[in-house]
Parts: structure tokens; sequence; C-alpha cells
């Protein structure tokens, strides 16, 4: 939980560089008021093959909705509401589902739109606004009500970047912006101080030729030597590339200390997981779902901190995944809606989720996150659903390699 409130001892220093804002580089693919949200067809037929084994596990009763029309699709919904399993957990996580069903990938993304993207949490920011030098984006702004207080801090701040998103009482994120020049020891102080089993990484250092991170941990040719960053000293003690046979993903224990005499230790896991593009989804469903599990393996019921490079975009959808999980697998509510739990999330954490791919992906991932629980009934309905997210995505992503082209 935060600790109580205490007066910022000194202020940041002006930036000796022009920021550049978060937002430039955020679009939003969805328009509620575009003529083309009428388009036929435009995330209802699957237009790519099924990429995941699950799709197929689905199918074995038979095509998914290969034979149905709307109107039968929308029996089916019904039906699964109104014939409710007794297990609490199998009946809400089916409740969800249906209700998934019926609002659909268009319904979903145009909800981001008109419900998420606009919502404002209550309070203000002015810590983090007097703090400019030590924000990456000059307009993601940190909540003064849930910020992470550095108690102390050898330079005399109690500011860092970062907020406690809550998702139950025996979890607790922290969603930081990743670590800058001047942040790194601010950092790992902020680590030692709660006490962080786990630290997950979400981008990469410079993503598209531009610096998303700076290096807070020494790089895997310098060995397992303690190395230096600001008042704070770190070793890599055993890095792990073949997580379970996931891509693209690197576990390694590490230590940390202050860089003064007889300093405790702090150990620590930390997972990088860097196939996920800025102001996009993750590459593959199936390994944040295993990155996830792997948090939950290692992170001890302390905090764990999660950043990206501005600690919104992909860290807010990572934080609402384990939030809506939790309200099916653990309280089994069936009443909750998921705009209340982005509202829940922005309160805590200003900002989060950046666009309406990254909250259709929410769907998606806490989808695989039932299927791996078993918590969810077989289903051609499902199957579909996982088809036409497929086709979303991989248009979405051609539509971005084609831009990208154009300005190169």
């Amino acid at each position: 939980m935060p600790p109580k409130d205490k007066k910022t001892v000194a202020r940041a220093r002006k930036p000796t560089a022009e920021k550049r804002k978060y937002a430039e580089d955020v679009k939003c693919s969805v328009d509620v008021g575009a003529k083309t949200r009428n388009r036929a067809a435009d995330d209802g037929a699957a237009t790519g093959r099924p990429t995941t084994a699950l799709t197929a596990k689905f199918q074995k009763g038979g095509s998914a909705n290969s034979q149905k029309t709307s109107g039968d699709r929308d029996k089916t919904i019904i039906k699964s509401v109104t014939e409710m399993p007794k297990d609490p957990r199998t009946r809400a996580c089916s409740h969800w589902m249906s209700e998934t069903l019926a609002t659909g990938l268009r319904g979903i993304r145009k909800e981001f739109v008109s419900s998420v993207k606009p919502y404002q949490p209550a309070g203000p920011c002015e810590v983090c606004i007097e703090h400019s030098a030590y924000n990456r984006y000059e307009d993601v702004h940190c909540l003064d009500k849930t910020r992470v207080k550095l108690a102390n801090n050898p330079e005399g701040e109690d500011y860092i970047h970062a907020s406690f998103v809550t998702v139950h009482p025996e979890m607790t994120y922290i969603c930081a912006q990743g670590p800058m020049s001047n942040t790194v020891s601010h950092f790992w102080l902020m680590v030692i101080q709660e006490g962080a089993k786990v630290v997950l990484q979400l981008c990469q250092l410079k993503e598209d030729g531009k610096e998303k991170c700076n290096e807070y941990y020494p790089p895997a040719a310098e060995g397992p030597d303690w190395k230096t960053y600001g008042f704070v000293q770190v070793r890599v003690m055993d890095r792990n590339n073949n997580v379970g046979g996931m891509k693209k993903v690197t576990k390694s224990k590490m230590q940390v200390k202050l860089d003064e005499k007889d300093a405790k230790v702090h150990e620590l896991t930390h997972i990088y997981y860097y196939g996920w593009p800025d102001h996009s989804v993750a590459e593959s469903v199936a390994t944040c779902k295993e990155v996830r599990n792997l948090v939950h393996r290692n992170y001890e019921k302390k905090p764990i901190v999660a950043h990206c490079s501005a600690g919104i975009g992909r860290t807010g959808t990572f934080a609402m995944i384990e939030l809506v999980s939790y309200r099916l697998l653990i309280k089994h509510d069936v009443d909750f809606k998921m705009v209340d739990v982005a509202h829940e999330l922005r309160e805590q954490r200003k900002h989060a989720i950046q666009n309406d791919q990254q909250y259709v992906f929410v769907y998606r991932c806490v989808l695989e996150v039932l299927l791996g629980e078993d918590a969810l009934p077989k289903s051609s309905d499902v199957a579909k659903f996982i088809e036409d997210y497929d086709s979303l995505i991989s248009r979405k992503k051609a539509e971005r390699a084609k831009t990208k082209n154009k300005t190169m």
C-alpha cells in the first residue's frame, strides 16, 4: 500500500533538453463517429487462418461458426447466459465470455473510444509536474494520490514516476516509467524500499531508433560483476534466455545494493519480455500469459515493479489483465463491467491503456488465462472470437508496416 504522504524535500532541476510528447506516437484505430464504422465485416470476417492451438482445440466439436448466422450466434450467447454453470468460478467466467461475445470486437473498440479514452481520474499531479526533469514524457503525469514516495533518497528527492496499483490485498503492482539516465538509482532504491521480488520489463532500451529506457543493469557481455549506477550497484547472477521455450523472454537473477559500506544486498527476479511493440499488443498471447504465470511464481506477495517506456501502455494493459483475472478467477464476480475496471486502473495509474487495440488485447489475454485455467467450456463461438482477433491484429500490423515504410 502507498506510504503516508511526505513533503518533497527538494525540487527537480529544469530539463536540459526539450521532451517529446508520448501522445505524438499514439493512434487510436477506431473513430466512433466515422462513416467507416458501418463497413461490413470490419472485424467479423476471419480473413487469416487461426494462429493458436487453442482455436483448433475448440473446433473439434465443429467448425467455428462456419454454418451459423449472426442470429444463431446471438441465441447461443443468450443460452449460455441463462444456463449458467453452478460452480461460482465457471459461472463468472462464462458470464464474462457471453458478455464479450455479445459486444464483439467492434463494440469493444468503440467502448474504449467512447468510455475509456476520455476518462480522466480525480486528483492533482502537482508533484509530478514540479519534477519535470525526472519525467520521460511531458504529457504523461503521475497522480499525487497513488505515487510511490522514496523514503531515504541520498539525493533528497522523494519523487519517482511510479504509481501503486492494487490488484487485491495480496497483489500490488508498481507501474513505472522506464528508468532515465538521472533516475536509474531512484528506480533501484524503490525496488529495495518496497522489497520487490520481481521487476517486469516490457520494453527494449531502443525501439525504432528511439530511446525507450536507459540501461539500468549490466548487459550480458559484462558478466556477473557489480556495476555502479549513481548511488546503487547492480549485478546479474544468472540469465536464462530459454524460459519454458518462450520466445523473446529472458529471466535473470539479480542483486542490488546501495553503494556504501556494509550495504544489505537485495535479491530479485528480473523478467524481460521484448515481444511487445510500443503502442501495440504482444506478439504472442500465449507468451504473455506465461509471463504472467512467471510473475506469479516469483513475486512472493511483494509489490511487483512493472515498466515499459512511459509505464502506461504496455504496463497498464498488463495491470488490467491482472485486475480482470482476479475478479473472475478469485472473486467470481459476475456484476463488474470492463469499463469500470479500466476506470479503476486509471484512478491509480493515470493514462493507463493507450489505444483500442491494447484494450481489445486485455480481453484476448484474459480469455487465454481462463482457457489455461480450464475455467471456460469449449465453444465454437470462442474459437470464432479468437479468429476475429487474429484477423484484426494481422490487419493492423500490416497497416503499421505500410505507414512505417512511407516515413522511411
